[in-house]
């Protein structure tokens, strides 16, 4: 969540910067009256109705794809896209928004045979690579992705997306020093994107860097502050870096849901609840639910049980046993599984 998936942070690399970076729609001037969503409706049928009268244009086909894809209408976007590539083929720009229109419903390897026949029309385009090499990294093959976003990145050196995208194939090897420096360079380029200190923040986390993540996670909160999980990461952050943050933590929690997940978690960080509550609150839902709430459980309450020193503690053992669980047991997509194993594998090279 290697990409920020399940119920953290929310983004998937191949959905997300790369789509908003990649898909613009031509569209004359709105009035001033007239809101965007008022503006592109009226785009959207201005484009119907030429189409009705020509609908062998392959350029308002795809204009009118791009329109539907902005608006997650991924089988209409898909149509037009297809009509518009049967017409012209070699239109690389049209592959790359068919290429993101499966990227976004979940078909990455579609996705990728668009991107890559796209970067065979169009080799300079540094969208491309980052699109392609952002499926990669959310099936994983970290190898194939690391390519394109170093050729990305060498065609646009300020590519923010570019550097975002490659922190995380950093991230999820372990070479956490690579991946701050791409986030650190992603800042730079782009100081106010709402996602990048989370990132860097997230990063430094799993490295055991609880000082250096302090303010990132302080820079998350105000940029989002409806979030409900970087106020949990940035108490972990600071109860490991020894620092008192009772009053932080209730302010940056005030407003958020006191009965939805991860409420229970929320209040265990305040004292207001113990353990077994905490758990008998995330045994509830289906399966599938109590799963997710369980292992999120166990790492939540796992790592701040470990934060201590004294190994012989008996809540330290429990926490050490909770985080063991949580890396087992967690789905692969969920922040938690790795947080879990990079908080058991800095346990395990603590000095004594």
């Amino acid at each position: 969540m290697v990409a920020r998936k399940g119920r953290g942070v929310g983004l998937t690399i191949a959905t997300g910067l790369a789509v908003l970076a990649a898909v613009s729609v031509a569209a004359p001037t709105p009035a001033h009256t007239q809101t965007p969503a008022e503006a592109q409706a009226q785009r959207l049928a201005s484009l119907t109705r030429d189409l009705a009268q020509n609908p062998k244009d392959a350029a308002r086909l795809a204009q009118r794809g791009a329109i539907y894809l902005q608006e997650r209408r991924f089988d209409l976007a898909l149509q037009d896209f297809n009509q518009s590539l049967l017409l012209d083929p070699d239109n690389a720009d049209t592959l790359n928004k068919r290429g993101l229109t499966y990227a976004r419903g979940g078909n990455l390897p579609a996705a990728i045979r668009d991107y890559s026949r796209a970067i065979e029309i169009n080799a300079g385009s540094a969208n491309l690579y980052i699109n392609r090499g952002a499926a990669f990294v959310d099936q994983q093959q970290y190898s194939r992705a690391l390519p394109d976003l170093d050729k990305a990145i060498q065609l646009q050196p300020d590519s923010a997306e570019a550097h975002f995208a490659r922190s995380m194939i950093f991230e999820a090897t372990g070479e956490y020093g690579s991946a701050v420096k791409d986030m650190d360079a992603a800042i730079r380029i782009d100081p106010n994107h709402q996602d990048f200190y989370l990132q860097r923040g997230f990063i430094r986390l799993e490295a055991a860097e609880y000082a250096a993540s302090v303010d990132d996670f302080q820079r998350a909160i105000v940029q989002k502050p409806d979030a409900p999980y970087p106020p949990l990461w940035l108490h972990i952050a600071r109860v490991h870096a020894h620092q008192d943050d009772a009053q932080e933590f209730a302010a940056n929690t005030a407003k958020l849901s006191a009965t939805a997940w991860p409420a229970p978690i929320i209040a265990f960080y305040a004292g207001k609840t113990s353990v077994a509550d905490a758990r008998a609150k995330a045994a509830v839902g289906d399966p599938a639910v109590q799963r997710g709430q369980g292992c999120e459980a166990d790492y939540y309450i796992g790592v701040i049980q470990t934060a201590g020193s004294d190994t012989t503690d008996k809540d330290w053992a429990a926490g050490k046993a909770a985080l063991e669980a949580a890396a087992s047991e967690c789905p692969d997509d969920f922040n938690e599984k790795k947080l879990a194993v990079a908080a058991l594998l800095a346990l395990s090279t603590a000095k004594p």
